[in-house]
């Protein structure tokens, strides 16, 4: 089958575009990255520095709190290794093949793309098994590099909730016992910064409110993609049956029991609306209902 294409679309399509090449490489190679990424990079940073410099010098025993420091560390390179490899991929459907049995044909490209693959306006290019356009990665999700967009969500939420059981504990903590956290800060060798208690208590708030933050995003995302690998569906595939279902409810075809089954599935997952919620962790990125369509030049 033959993908249709706008004319609109590609009369419009500049002539010198090229792909991008990744999330930090763009056509010619360059470094180039989003305020998104530098965004999450910087908010990762101080996920982990509140770690060294808050909680891990509470910890008494310097064997125990060694430990803790090493595999904390570990567990940081695993998300850091997760996010260059998602982001570093080049998600392009690369079919050169010129048996299009199965297949489709792109008009944008123009070339043979696998089935299942779509044309992503952003990186200007056919992503195979396009999941979504991620501006966090400021790349495609795809085939290519979805275990490692999982996986770094994964860690990422399970750190995050981690830190935030301890940070609540450890500032609980300083709340009852004024007396023993006084000497716990007057320790040089595990705080040499010398902070009063109001102080300490007033950064644990912060970055409490911090893991909070993250762990909602990040928790929400992690949810919808569970509930889409439950599904065998990718987020896109789920955008468009939305449309579509939402499209039928219009015309009073099926809107009960089509789009709000799927709003419920949904609801019960997460407590609440994915489209709807600009908060999510990549919200921005996800298709929104309408947005995409053929003009696109889906595969």
């Amino acid at each position: 089958p033959i993908v249709a294409v706008r004319p609109s679309v590609l009369e419009t399509r500049p002539a010198a575009m090229a792909p991008r090449v990744n999330g930090f490489r763009d056509a010619d190679g360059r470094l180039s990255m989003n305020a998104h990424q530098w965004l999450g990079m910087g908010a990762y940073a101080s996920l982990v520095l509140g770690f060294y410099l808050l909680q891990a010098p509470a910890v008494e025993d310097s064997t125990t709190r060694l430990a803790l420091e090493i595999c904390y560390g570990a567990i940081a390179l695993v998300a850091a290794c997760a996010f260059v490899k998602a982001a570093a991929v080049d998600p392009a459907d690369d079919d050169d093949d010129d048996d299009d049995e199965a297949g489709l044909f792109c008009q944008l490209c123009d070339r043979n793309v696998h089935a299942g693959s779509k044309h992503c306006r952003a990186c200007d290019k056919c992503v195979a098994h396009f999941d979504h356009h991620c501006k966090w990665l400021n790349n495609c999700v795809g085939a290519r590099n979805y275990h490692s967009f999982f996986a770094l969500v994964a860690v990422v939420l399970w750190q995050v909730c981690g830190q935030m059981c301890a940070g609540a504990w450890l500032l609980a903590w300083v709340t009852r016992n004024p007396a023993d956290a006084d000497a716990l800060l007057d320790d040089d060798d595990r705080f040499p910064s010398h902070l009063t208690r109001l102080e300490f208590q007033a950064a644990l708030a912060a970055y409490l409110l911090l893991c909070v933050c993250l762990g909602y995003l990040v928790g929400d995302l992690f949810a919808f993609h569970v509930l889409l690998i439950r599904r065998g569906m990718t987020t896109y595939e789920y955008i468009v049956s939305r449309r579509d279902e939402e499209a039928a409810a219009e015309d009073g075809r099926g809107g009960r029991d089509g789009a709000g089954v799927r709003r419920a599935h949904w609801k019960a997952a997460k407590g609440g609306d994915v489209l709807r919620c600009g908060c999510s962790w990549c919200g921005g990125n996800r298709v929104g209902v309408g947005d995409e369509d053929d003009g696109d030049g889906d595969a």
